[in-house]
Order: structure tokens, then sequence, then C-alpha cells
């Protein structure tokens, strides 16, 4: 596990580019998950973590992108 976590933090890219990111950028490295595939989850109904997790595996091996998946949630379901 600890190893699958260096990873995740090895290829984290800059938080600070979070607005600038494509649909193509990986946000889970474990699972290899990209933005647009996030995108397409909420789109189709997912609204929690949780539910990210179920619909696309993002989040569910050593959780450092969970952060980021709120974040995109947060933007995404904007009223």
């Amino acid at each position: 596990t600890n190893v699958i976590i260096a990873l995740c933090e090895i290829n984290n890219i800059n938080p600070s580019s979070k607005s600038s990111r494509k649909d193509s950028d990986i946000i889970c490295f474990c699972q290899e998950i990209t933005l647009g595939t996030i995108k397409k989850a909420i789109q189709n109904g997912a609204h929690t973590v949780e539910d990210i997790g179920i619909k696309t595996d993002a989040g569910i091996t050593c959780g450092a992108c969970i952060e980021d998946i709120e974040e995109i949630l947060e933007e995404e379901l904007k009223v």
C-alpha cells in the first residue's frame, strides 16, 4: 500500500493548475481514471465520491485522489 501511495504522490500533477485541467488528465493514478471519465460519471448520476468509486473505480485504492474528486464534484454540480 505504501508503494501505491508513493506512486500517487510522485505522479501528482501540480495542484495549483487544477483550473486548467483537461479531460485527458489522470486524476486517479492507481486506476488510471481521467477527469473526463469522472465528469461523464457525474453526468450519468454520480453525486458523491462513493458514487464515483462505484462507477469508475477512482478513489478506491489509496485514496490520494479523493480530495480532487470532491473538488470536481463541487465544480461540476454547481447550479
